[in-house]
């Protein structure tokens, strides 16, 4: 295929947009260990905290023992820092990009609609509880297992349409950015929905298989590659992290572009 015939045809162009968003998403979430290396340690430490517990009480031996109860509790503890550092990076990765890469600006919360925010979440934690839970309830309404399971994936799949329609709606909120109405919100979402799956599964996806391989390497490693591949895994999560915050800084700025507000 010719240049000038691929600078004519939709698809070749849109694969390229999408390659570049690609690529952008990976400059920028690997830029962020050093222009915001406050948001990659906001992921990176808790997550390191948890590994240097899992090898103390010897979760990563090949034949691990059950932890006594102290010991899972204190495990649990690390696990909700380690997730709470991990969604605080990606958003404020996402953040640090909306507040034109100023770490400063992007902590500076006054003009954050956290009312949106809020409103968001709630709608986020209730549609992903229905998509759980969904088929222990088709059950519990007498459908049999084997009924349940299509059922299940098709509610998912509606479940999944509202969080695709006010996420740039969200993400808005969560960069002080105005203009997004909910409307504005659905049709940037739905014009953008093939872009968001493809941006995120390439940014989250390498590093979370890395992340996984790590992990199977890690069990009954001798100590000192133990400490070597959980330290590279701390550093992996955070890349992940910053990754996918990039990624939806990409998506919502094309989104956003490409369906301007419509004039009163």
């Amino acid at each position: 295929m010719s240049e000038d015939v691929k600078a004519g045809n939709p698809v070749w162009r849109w694969l390229r947009s999408v390659g570049a968003q690609i690529v952008d998403a990976w400059r920028r979430g690997v830029s962020l260990a050093w222009l915001a290396p406050a948001i990659f340690a906001l992921i990176v430490l808790p997550e390191f905290a948890q590994h240097v517990w899992e090898i103390r009480i010897g979760l990563h031996d090949a034949n691990p023992v059950m932890p006594t109860d102290a010991e899972a509790s204190i495990f649990w503890l690390f696990a909700y820092a380690k997730v709470t550092g991990l969604v605080l990076g990606m958003l404020l990765a996402f953040r640090f990009w909306m507040q034109g890469a100023s770490l400063a600006r992007s902590v500076r919360f006054r003009t954050v609609d956290f009312i949106r925010i809020a409103i968001g979440l709630a709608v986020f934690a209730l549609l992903d509880y229905g998509t759980r839970n969904g088929q222990a309830a088709f059950e519990a309404l007498g459908l049999s297992r084997e009924a349940a399971a299509p059922a299940d994936i098709f509610s998912d799949t509606l479940l999944f349409v509202p969080q695709v329609l006010i996420l740039p709606w969200f993400l808005a909120a969560l960069g002080s950015e105005d203009g997004m109405t909910l409307g504005r919100s659905a049709r940037a979402g739905v014009r953008g929905f093939a872009r968001l799956v493809i941006v995120t599964v390439t940014a989250v996806g390498p590093p979370m298989l890395v992340h996984l391989w790590l992990h199977e390497l890690a069990r009954g490693a001798a100590p000192a590659p133990l400490w070597a591949l959980m330290s590279v895994d701390s550093l992996v999560v955070g890349l992940l992290g910053t990754l996918a915050g990039s990624a939806f800084y990409v998506f919502y700025r094309q989104a956003a572009d490409a369906n301007p507000a419509r004039a009163a």
